[in-house]
């Protein structure tokens, strides 16, 4: 009988191994899938941001409002309402006014802070502006703060508590 109990605790002992490892290994697997996860979601992220700020920030002033109107969409509530503010009374006019026309090109960009579906990044942007009285665009550079959030299939540039935002001094 001794010679069986022995044989159990090695049966016993290596269930429990078998076990152990299955349960680091899949304690691991999830791990990896999570890692993989949030890099596909930075990635998303990182992509729709920088669309989504060259979109808004590039017009002309013979369709100002209807190409600042379509990207509304881009904008989460309530910074989508703001926006359309912005466009109707100071930016759609001042183009029009001036001849204006800007086009923007993020040059680089990185994610500073993942919350769930929410990702903040910063991105250097490029935005070249010429007037109808110019004939050189002048490039300014740009630090931009921008948090997006995913909204279904699609990422939304909003602004929540603590993000502020200033389009006024991107479009003067």
């Amino acid at each position: 009988m001794s010679a069986s109990i022995r044989g159990d605790r090695w049966v016993r002992l290596a269930v429990v191994v078998i076990v152990g490892l299955a349960l680091v290994g899949g304690a691991l697997g999830i791990a990896v899938r999570g890692e993989h996860v949030s890099a596909e979601r930075q990635r998303q992220a990182k992509a729709a941001a920088a669309s989504s700020v060259a979109a808004i920030l590039s017009y002309r002033p013979t369709t100002v409002e209807a190409e600042l109107t379509r990207e509304r969409r881009l904008l989460g509530q309530p910074f989508a309402a703001e926006f359309a503010s912005l466009v109707r009374n100071e930016i759609a006019p001042k183009a029009k006014q001036r001849g204006i026309t800007t086009k923007a090109t993020v040059v680089s960009n990185g994610v500073s802070l993942i919350d769930g579906r929410t990702v903040t990044l910063l991105l250097f942007v490029n935005v070249a502006t010429t007037e109808r009285t110019s004939k050189e665009p002048v490039v300014t550079g740009s630090r931009l703060k921008v948090t997006v959030r995913q909204d279904g299939d699609r990422w939304l540039i909003r602004v929540g508590p603590g993000v502020t935002y200033s389009l006024k001094e991107c479009h003067e």
